[in-house]
């Protein structure tokens, strides 16, 4: 169902929101609620992505945690890409859903597409990894007595999930040994991408 939709002359952004309405129609409502999952529509996306200076150094790296199909990541290339200045970015995208990933996937060959038309290029990972599993190791890693070169990013644009943590899960247990104590989803997103980003960032 998705290929059809890309017949029209829509732009970037268009085209990542009709995707999100698909994949939507698709997730279980109690797969929903167990990941926390609320994709962003395309006004908000857009927003958010206009919020970002244009940067003065060409080259980005972006994270989006929690990616879903990709909305944030397609509103922050279409957001750069409309002064033609040729930003190179580089982009590491995190998602769990593989039925999210399938249209992630399509929307960041898009980006790919719009940035070289701009003049710009982007190079682009989904992790298919727990964000907060995985950036709890890396930032447990900054803090230890050997830290591990642990790759940092520029920016980073983000709908985290909105769930509890419980007190003896998995997830409380990795952010402890981050040096982080929070009882939502939300604020852990947001405490581990801040201490991802470099100095400045």
């Amino acid at each position: 169902m998705f290929e059809p939709l890309l017949k029209e002359p829509l732009n970037l952004l268009s085209r990542a929101d009709a995707s999100r309405k698909i994949a939507n129609c698709k997730l279980k409502m109690e797969t929903k609620r167990s990941f926390g999952q609320y994709m962003t529509p395309a006004t908000v996306a857009s927003f958010m992505a206009s919020l970002f200076p244009s940067p003065s150094n060409k080259n980005i790296r972006l994270l989006d945690p929690g990616a879903g199909v990709g909305s944030l990541t397609s509103a922050f290339v279409e957001h750069l890409c409309k002064d033609k200045t040729g930003y190179c970015i580089d982009v590491d995208t995190y998602e769990i859903d593989s039925v999210m990933r399938s249209f992630l996937e399509k929307n960041l060959d898009l980006c790919e597409t719009t940035a070289a038309k701009s003049g710009g290029s982007v190079a682009w990972r989904i992790i298919a990894e727990d964000f907060i599993i995985e950036a709890s190791k890396k930032v447990a890693s900054l803090n230890s007595l050997w830290p591990e070169k642990v790759h940092k990013y520029t920016h980073c644009i983000m709908n985290p999930p909105y769930k509890k943590i419980s007190s003896a899960s998995c997830h409380r247990a990795c952010l402890r040994a981050a040096g982080i104590e929070t009882v939502n989803l939300y604020s852990a997103f947001v405490a581990l991408s801040l201490l991802l980003l470099e100095k400045g960032g």
